[in-house]
């Protein structure tokens, strides 16, 4: 089990990054909107004006220390119909002891 002051610094890590250079990433690469809810992120782009795997690679080099991965909308649903509440950029930590990964 982790610092119990694990989850401040974690946000206050996350919020220092976004304000600071994921804010110039979304500006150059025309990210309509960015929501984050503790560690799940919805990114709204225009396919026209965006590369969302472009994106992906910027995220995960600005970010070294965290792995970001996408899933991407399709026939107006996200893949998995078990949770229509998924992410499309969602953060998986990198210290996962317990060999299961969050999806």
């Amino acid at each position: 089990m982790g610092s119990p002051t694990s989850p401040v610094l974690s946000e206050v890590y996350i919020q220092f990054m976004e304000n600071t250079k994921l804010h110039t990433i979304l500006i150059k690469n025309k990210v309509l909107g960015y929501f984050r809810y503790i560690d799940d992120i919805l990114i709204v782009y225009n396919d026209a004006d965006t590369d969302v795997d472009v994106l992906l690679d910027l995220f995960n080099n600005t970010m070294p220390t965290m792995t970001f991965s996408i899933q991407k909308r399709t026939n107006n649903s996200i893949n998995d119909s078990q949770d229509y509440g998924k992410r499309i950029l969602q953060h998986i930590p990198e210290n996962n002891h317990n060999g299961y990964h969050n999806t």
